[in-house]
């Protein structure tokens, strides 16, 4: 990044008091991915709160890992309330603790201004947390391709059995009763979640498959669901 201007549309996933009167962030946006941002004189600008869920127009300039905010706007504001809201604060920690910084990732912007729209929108909740899982894993480095037998190269068979090996993917396998459909896994290759089946083998898989980017550290946003007596 050079030291001249750019101009963004932007969330912020996390911020933190810097000073006295400023905001450190973290900030996705299209072309540059995860920021790390300092919002100079945040805290005590009228109406200048830092929240999540908002898209803004940012403006920055700056190079390395540290940018500087010189202007923020509000695009686009969505209200997130009850378990929608702990959902959003998981897909921002999901960011947070997989993306690294800089890196282009314009298909996952867009994954998570789909997934915040629906959540302020109150879709059903897991389809929208599953896709982007999904998306997070391909622009992370690692595309789980749910329709495809990585020991052979085939197409997964729906009338077939396979297991899920974690940092490779699906080989097929005779019937346990740990073995995972065929049918289910192309399911969610199509990300159609209608089937209680599929969101439970969908947010089993993924959880897997998130691991060696999360490392071990529990994730904060999962005890809001749990004390909410839902899970992702």
């Amino acid at each position: 990044m050079t030291d001249r201007q750019r101009r963004q549309p932007g969330y912020v996933l996390h911020r933190r008091a810097y000073r006295e009167t400023s905001y450190l962030a973290d900030i996705l946006s299209p072309e540059f991915g995860r920021l790390a941002g300092v919002f100079r004189g945040a805290r005590k600008k009228q109406g200048g709160s830092l929240e999540p869920f908002i898209r803004y127009g940012l403006a920055w300039h700056g190079k390395g890992q540290m940018v500087t905010v010189t202007s923020y706007d509000i695009e686009i504001e969505h209200s997130l309330r009850d378990r929608y809201l702990y959902a959003g604060l998981y897909l921002n920690e999901l960011i947070v603790r997989a993306l690294p910084v800089e890196v282009s990732a314009p298909p996952l912007f867009h994954a998570y201004d789909n997934a915040i729209t629906g959540l302020a929108r109150r879709d059903t909740l897991e389809p929208v947390l599953r896709t982007f899982e999904r998306t997070l894993l391909r622009e992370s480095g690692y595309d789980l391709l749910f329709n495809y037998d990585y020991t052979t190269g085939d197409v997964i068979a729906p009338d077939r059995y396979y297991r899920f090996v974690p940092n490779v993917g699906f080989e097929s396998i005779q019937k346990t009763s740990d073995a995972l459909s065929g049918r289910v896994l192309l399911a969610i290759a199509d990300d159609d979640y209608a089937k209680t089946e599929t969101r439970r083998v969908a947010k089993h898989v993924l959880r897997s498959a998130l691991k060696p980017l999360l490392g071990d550290r529990p994730l904060a946003s999962r005890q809001f669901f749990r004390g909410s007596n839902h899970a992702v």
